[in-house]
């Protein structure tokens, strides 16, 4: 099944895209104070690692080389999560907002591809719809500060 070069190179850009989301989580999570933001981040990592498995499966499938080593732009990204992670849950958000726009915008380019076998283009497009609901959740985690304790109502005096 052997297939194009320029295939196997877009499917492990997109794998490096996916090792580097992992590593940025990994920084934001172990920085944040809100345990329901950590849960919630939590399960967009496992989207990532689950995504980079099933593109190694897929580049394997179509004969390719799954690449493993971060490229500039990881090593560049992990170091600013870091630093802003920790400046507070805000601006660590605010630096994982960042990574997952850019993310998607590499998967929403990628699912355009017409090149793409179907099985790739079907897994692409999954991929993209995740990336999609991870950027609504830190926005609306953001705009709604969900890392703060809400308030409390006044107290009622007897």
């Amino acid at each position: 099944m052997a297939v194009s070069q320029k295939l196997i190179n877009k499917l492990n850009d997109l794998l490096v895209l996916d090792l580097d989301a992992v590593e940025a989580y990994d920084q934001v999570i172990r920085r944040l104070e809100s345990e329901s933001c950590q849960s919630r981040l939590r399960t967009f990592q496992a989207d990532h690692k689950r995504h980079a498995s099933e593109l190694r499966d897929c580049i394997r499938r179509y004969e390719g080389q799954p690449r493993e080593h971060k490229d500039l732009r990881g090593v560049v990204v992990k170091g600013i999560t870091a630093l802003q992670s920790m400046a507070g849950d805000e601006a660590a958000l605010k630096a994982l907002l960042a990574s997952e726009r850019y993310t998607n915008g590499r998967y929403t380019e990628a699912a355009a591809d017409a090149g793409w076998p179907d099985d790739v283009r079907q897994m692409v497009q999954g991929f993209r719809e995740d990336e999609a609901r991870h950027v609504a959740w830190i926005t609306d985690a953001i705009n709604g500060r969900l890392w703060e304790p809400p308030e409390l109502p006044p107290s009622i005096p007897v």
